[in-house]
């Protein structure tokens, strides 16, 4: 899903990769909270890596490791668009969280996307 966001948002710098993964994480907190049954995780650790354009051995943060099990594609579709809307370089973000509202609201009324508000235990 990180190769897919950094695509969708044309970022393929690795140093954006960071900031990337946080957005696919709190896109998918987004959805858990208002009620989309998600399938799958989404998993990443950021941690210090030399920098190999710094002559002076300097270090920066990168993604080390990540993994999505996530496989429906409107999922993924609906947390990519919110990931794009709240890239801080995306133009016209408004136009970006009106879609992602769209599918959300469609998935919120289709059978097996929407588990209510309801706890985990009943």
């Amino acid at each position: 899903m990180l190769k897919e966001a950094k695509l969708a948002c044309q970022a393929m710098d690795p140093e954006y990769e960071p900031q990337l993964c946080r957005l696919i994480s709190a896109a998918l907190i987004e959805m858990r909270t208002r009620g989309i049954d998600l399938k799958g995780e989404f998993t990443y650790k950021i941690g210090e890596v030399q920098d190999p354009d710094d002559p002076e051995g300097e270090t920066r943060l990168a993604v080390t490791e990540w993994e999505c099990t996530i496989t429906d594609d409107w999922i993924k579709t609906t947390a990519l668009t919110w990931v794009k809307a709240k890239a801080p370089w995306t133009e016209n973000p408004e136009k970006l969280m009106e879609a992602y509202e769209n599918m959300l609201d469609k998935m919120m009324h289709t059978t097996g996307y929407h588990r209510g508000w309801e706890t985990e235990d009943g």
